[in-house]
C-alpha cells in the first residue's frame, strides 16, 4: 500500500482520526467488560451491549465521514448494521472465551477462530461501506484490500487477547491492537477500486 499520496495535511487528519477512533473504541470496550455479566438491562437488552453498540456507532460514523463524506441516511443505516454485528462479535467470543487463563487452551482456541471469522467479515462489510461497495461484498478480487482487511483483524484480536489475558496491565496492548487496525482500515478505505488498480499494476515488472 502506498501512502505517498497522502499530504502532511491529510496524514496529519488521518493520524488524529485513527487516535480518536480507538481512543472512543477501547474506552467503549473497558466499560462493556466492565459491565459484562451485570443483571443490567433495558427492555431486556443487556446494558452493557447497549453502551457498546452506541460507542461503535460514534467510532464507526467518525470514521466514515473522515474516509467518505457523502454520509446519508442509508450508510448511517448501514453503519448501524455492522456496529451491531460487532457487539455481537465482541459478545460471543467472551462468551467463548469464558474463564480461560491459557492462550492454548481449547476454550481460547475456539474463541480465537470465532474472532478471526466474525472479525474478518465485520471488517470487509465496513470496508465495503467506506469504499461504496456492495453491502455483503466478500468476492473482492483486489488482494491489497483483502489483506488489509485481515490484518485488521489479526491486530484487533490479538491486541483484545492480551488485554483480557493480562488485565488492567493489558489495556495498553488493546490501544496497540486497536491503533495499528485503525490505521490499516484508515489506509484501505482510502483505496477506491480503481487506486487499487493502479497500485497494482504499478507494482509490475515493466509498468511505467
Amino acid at each position: 500500500m502506498r501512502c505517498s499520496q497522502l499530504s502532511t495535511f491529510s496524514r496529519t487528519s488521518a493520524a488524529g482520526t485513527v487516535l480518536t477512533v480507538t481512543i472512543i473504541e477501547d474506552i467503549g470496550l473497558i466499560v462493556w467488560l466492565a459491565l459484562v455479566g451485570t443483571s443490567f438491562t433495558v427492555m431486556g437488552i443487556p446494558i452493557a451491549a447497549l453502551i457498546l453498540l452506541g460507542v461503535l456507532l460514534v467510532e464507526h460514523s467518525i470514521m466514515q465521514r473522515a474516509e467518505n463524506p457523502n454520509f446519508t441516511g442509508r450508510v448511517f443505516l448501514e453503519v448501524f448494521g455492522f456496529s451491531v454485528l460487532e457487539v455481537v462479535n465482541w459478545s460471543v467470543w467472551i462468551a467463548l472465551l469464558g474463564n480461560a487463563t491459557s492462550l492454548f487452551s481449547m476454550n481460547s482456541l475456539v474463541a480465537a477462530a470465532y474472532f478471526l471469522v466474525g472479525f474478518y467479515v465485520e471488517h470487509q462489510i465496513t470496508e465495503n461501506v467506506i469504499t461504496q461497495q456492495p453491502f455483503l461484498n466478500f468476492r473482492n478480487a483486489k488482494g491489497v484490500i483483502t489483506i488489509g482487511v485481515i490484518l485488521e483483524t489479526l491486530s484487533e484480536g490479538i491486541g483484545a487477547r492480551l488485554w483480557v489475558l493480562f488485565g488492567a496491565s493489558g489495556i495498553i496492548l488493546l490501544v496497540v491492537g486497536s491503533t495499528v487496525e485503525h490505521a490499516i482500515q484508515y489506509v484501505v478505505g482510502r483505496l477506491r477500486p480503481q487506486k487499487v488498480s493502479q497500485i497494482v499494476k504499478s507494482s509490475r515488472p515493466g509498468y511505467n
